[in-house]
């Protein structure tokens, strides 16, 4: 019994390892797009570019990614 309890917890200690290594599939979001009237851009084609910044002595870019898109 003590030999089971033993390997599982050593199974769960590897599976756990290898989920937090997961890589990320981008971040998911919702907007809306206006021009500077604010009017709602429908049915456009849209580069949607998100950038996450860290402040600390210089500004350094932790994620990044972009997308071309057509509104709805």
């Amino acid at each position: 019994m003590k030999n089971l309890l033993i390997l599982l917890s050593i199974l769960l200690s590897a599976t756990s390892g290898l989920l937090a290594q997961s890589v990320s599939q981008g971040m998911r979001f919702q907007a809306l797009a206006r021009d500077l009237q604010g009017n709602l851009l429908a049915k456009e084609k849209l580069e949607v570019k998100v950038k996450l910044y860290a402040s600390e002595p210089e500004e350094k870019v932790f994620y990044a990614e972009g997308h071309h898109i057509q509104s709805n």
